[in-house]
């Protein structure tokens, strides 16, 4: 629930009203529209000042602000028909994330928690699909707003962390953090021990002595620390034997590592698995695809493909 989210901050409360919004029930909520502030600073606290004294709205347009440090802040109820997105304002929940088309890495970690913690809230219908920007709606699409690629947004869900976020940055003894528990993770998947800590995402002694078994495991420089070539290897090590369970209804496979029509060798069907050998790159996508024990190809997007 997204009430337990550690960044949230209640103040349905003490922002400015003027009235109310109109109640709706959750199960009419459809949609997560994300905007921005167009300014520099604010909160919702400025924000619903404005909305109420010179739009004449009752309280802030936005369910949720987001500032600029990742506080989130609780402005509305999502049982309220806020308005932020003009006739569509029904089935959505507006979260604003103040600036103007940039915005802090503890922005989007924060926007990425939240719209996972809304999305499994009991009664709401919201697939990633339908986490869209204030421009994609109807009649909105000269806006600005979001200022972000939405597309790379929904992405970067789909794939399981923020949009902009590093996934493989050098690491080192003494980091923490959500690399740090991926990269644990990914030592366990390979077959190195962490027993006493787990992916508790601390680089502290346990870790660096798994990084230093794997790289010499991986014929590696022995540093402990976890860099491009390490990175790599725990990539390939991580995929290698496992399967890649097929999520689409129909999905193709190529007879090389290629998204051109000539490259498709058959289809496959949803709930197929089959054994990977290496993730390989694509040239001319930012994609991979996984080759098979078959010698096939078969792409590597998590959207399509689930590897367990």
């Amino acid at each position: 629930m997204f009430q337990q989210l550690p960044q949230l901050v209640d103040v349905r409360g003490s922002v400015k009203r003027d009235g109310s919004y109109q109640k709706r029930s959750l199960s009419q909520i459809t949609g997560i529209a994300r905007h921005h502030s167009a300014t520099t600073s604010g909160d919702a606290f400025s924000f619903a000042n404005y909305h109420v004294d010179s739009l004449g709205w009752p309280s802030v347009g936005y369910h949720f602000v987001i500032t600029k440090d990742g506080t989130i802040q609780w402005a509305n109820g999502i049982d309220r028909i806020s308005y932020h997105v003009g006739n569509n304002n029904t089935p959505l929940i507006g979260v604003c994330l103040v600036g103007s088309s940039s915005f802090t890495e503890a922005q989007e970690r924060s926007f990425f928690d939240l719209q996972a913690a809304l999305r499994g809230t009991d009664g709401v219908g919201v697939s990633i699909g339908d986490v869209k920007g204030h421009r994609e709606y109807p009649g909105h699409s000269s806006n600005t707003c979001p200022g972000i690629d939405m597309d790379s947004v929904r992405e970067a869900v789909r794939e399981g962390h923020p949009v902009g976020e590093d996934l493989t940055p050098t690491l080192r003894p003494g980091d923490n953090g959500p690399a740090v528990a991926r990269m644990q993770q990914m030592l366990l998947d390979a077959g190195e021990k962490l027993p006493l800590y787990g992916t508790d995402g601390d680089f502290g002694d346990e870790t660096e002595n798994a990084v230093r078994s794997f790289q010499e495991s991986q014929n590696l420089n022995v540093d402990g620390v976890v860099g491009p070539n390490t990175w790599e290897a725990l990539e390939a090590s991580a995929v290698k034997g496992k399967l890649a369970v097929v999520l689409a209804e129909v999905l193709n496979v190529r007879s090389r590592p290629s998204f051109d029509a000539d490259a498709v060798a058959g289809t496959v069907s949803q709930g197929e698995a089959f054994t990977i050998m290496e993730k390989v790159n694509v040239d001319g996508s930012s994609t991979e695809m996984f080759r098979l024990k078959s010698g096939l190809y078969i792409t590597a997007h998590p959207g399509y493909v689930q590897v367990k």
